[in-house]
């Protein structure tokens, strides 16, 4: 995660990156774990897994995003 995004979400940009899953938990009112296993999963290594983690960050976002759309640019 970049520090753009560690700043979008208030936080200092060293923090590291289980910090920044948690404060997005935290906004999007999900659980930690659940975050933590979309945001900090292994790297994609085929496209399958790339659909996967695509997939998995819709239903995260589309679903409980409470952030304005403006913040996320």
């Amino acid at each position: 995660m970049c520090i753009r995004d560690r700043r979008q979400l208030g936080l200092d940009a060293t923090v590291d990156d289980r910090a920044v899953a948690r404060a997005v938990a935290e906004r999007l009112r999900q659980p930690a774990d659940a975050v933590d296993a979309v945001l900090l999963s292994a790297p994609v290594t085929s496209e399958a897994a790339l659909v996967r983690l695509a997939n998995d960050l819709e239903a995260v976002s589309y679903t409980h995003l409470t952030l304005p759309t403006s913040d996320l640019v």
